[in-house]
C-alpha cells in the first residue's frame, strides 16, 4: 500500500495526478480517495437547471410529447435538458411521419403509373405528342410570318412602280 502512495505522489508531481499510465493505455484513476457527491442538494441547483424560457409553440412541443398533460401545466421555465429531450422527440416524430408519407406517396405513384400503362400512356408517348404540337404551332407561326412578309413585299412592288 505505501508503495501506491509514494507512486501517487511521484507522478503528481511530474504528471497529472488524475491520470496513471499503464502498458500504452491511459486509464483515469484518482490516487487520492475523493469521495464524489451524491448529487444535486439545495434547491439553488434545481434553479439553476430551469434555466429555457418556454415560448408558445415550445409549450406545445413539450405537451405533444408528453412531458406536461396541457398547455396551461407548462411552467414558464425548464430545463435546457427538457427542452432539447422533447425537441429531438418532435423531430422524430416528424421524421417517423414524412418517411411513412413518403412510402404512401410512392405506392400512390406505381399505382397511377399502373393504370397509366393499362391506358397505353407512357412518358415517350407523351413526350412525342408535346413535340408534334410543338412543331405544328412553330410550322403555322413560320407560315404566318412567311404570308405576312410576301404582302408586304407585294406592297413595297406596287409601290415602287407607282414611283
Amino acid at each position: 500500500m505505501s508503495s501506491i502512495i509514494k507512486l501517487c505522489s511521484s507522478l503528481s508531481s511530474r504528471y497529472n495526478p488524475r491520470l496513471i499510465v499503464s502498458r500504452f493505455t491511459v486509464q483515469p484513476r484518482l490516487c487520492s480517495s475523493v469521495k464524489p457527491s451524491s448529487g444535486p442538494s439545495s434547491s439553488s441547483d434545481h434553479d439553476l437547471k430551469a434555466s429555457h424560457k418556454v415560448d408558445n409553440f415550445e409549450r406545445k412541443i413539450l405537451v405533444w410529447t408528453g412531458k406536461y398533460k396541457s398547455v396551461d401545466e407548462v411552467p414558464k421555465m425548464v430545463s435546457q435538458d427538457t427542452m432539447e429531450r422533447a425537441r429531438n422527440r418532435m423531430r422524430i416524430k416528424i421524421a417517423n411521419y414524412m418517411m411513412a408519407a413518403t412510402v404512401v406517396g410512392c405506392l400512390i405513384m406505381v399505382y397511377s403509373g399502373k393504370k397509366a400503362a393499362e391506358r397505353g400512356e407512357s412518358v415517350s408517348k407523351q413526350n412525342l405528342d408535346w413535340h408534334k404540337s410543338y412543331q405544328a404551332k412553330a410550322d403555322k407561326t413560320e407560315k404566318d410570318y412567311a404570308s405576312k412578309f410576301e404582302h408586304m413585299a407585294r406592297e413595297g412592288a406596287e409601290a415602287a412602280k407607282a414611283n
